[in-house]
């Protein structure tokens, strides 16, 4: 039995979520008060600013300056087709995660198509079909 330090209740271990570095191995809030307070973070709204700064740094190591920077020395163009972009999509090699640099959304995914080697044997053999 253990004591809930949010809402006070007192229930057996198996009511509690696990937690390696805890004293006793569990949380110190029982699952409900745990549940409710992590729907509480999911529901909550996030600055589109913050959000975009998160995911350039969580997924690419970019900050914002290094983003802006990219797309200033880019000339606000995308590096395939040239037209300016309207929503720049940071490119980057999936098996080493290094960043190659800024495509517009239509290039973005055409450039994954092209790279899968199967997918493009296949498409061309498509196409040469109805040539």
């Amino acid at each position: 039995m253990k004591p809930c330090t949010k809402c006070g209740t007192i229930s057996p271990l198996d009511n509690f979520h696990r937690h390696p570095t805890g004293r006793d191995g569990r949380h110190s809030w029982c699952k409900p008060c745990a549940n409710a307070a992590q729907r509480g973070l999911r529901k909550r709204a996030i600055h589109p600013a913050i959000r975009r700064r998160q995911l350039l740094m969580g997924r690419y190591k970019l900050t914002l300056a290094m983003h802006q920077a990219m797309i200033d020395r880019q000339g606000n163009a995308c590096g395939i087709c040239q037209k300016q972009m309207t929503r720049p999509c940071v490119d980057h090699d999936h098996a080493t995660g290094a960043v190659r640099g800024l495509l517009c959304h239509g290039c973005n995914i055409k450039l994954a198509a092209i790279e899968n080697a199967d997918y493009r044997i296949a498409a061309i053999k498509y196409l040469e079909q109805y040539a």
